[in-house]
């Protein structure tokens, strides 16, 4: 299972992938564009190198699942479930906040 994400150092963008099994990064690179034809290119080289998962997990973002895509073809692509916690955690809080009367 690949685990497919970006990350930032400072202003720089940083594609990921993470094999969940070892945990090994098969993909840490930084780029100036995050979309599916940069991350293509290197999911295609980590397929050249071996690299076959029977499916990924990543987030909603149009680039990554456009990339594998492109590099993977009908390999199934989960989304994640930290971003949708997230945003109901934030939603709790202001919720609690509210109830309890803070502005």
């Amino acid at each position: 299972m690949g685990l497919h994400d970006k990350i930032f150092q400072g202003s720089r963008t940083v594609l990921a992938g993470v094999d969940a099994g070892s945990t090994y990064f098969y993909l840490l690179a930084a780029e100036a564009r995050r979309d599916g034809d940069t991350l293509g290119v290197h999911l295609l080289d980590a397929a050249r190198q071996g690299l076959g998962p029977e499916y990924t997990i990543t987030d909603a973002g149009q680039g990554l699942r456009a990339g594998q895509k492109a590099a993977w073809g009908d390999t199934p692509c989960h989304g994640d479930v930290f971003h949708i916690q997230q945003q109901c955690e934030t939603l709790a809080n202001t919720l609690g906040s509210l109830a309890r009367g803070a502005p």
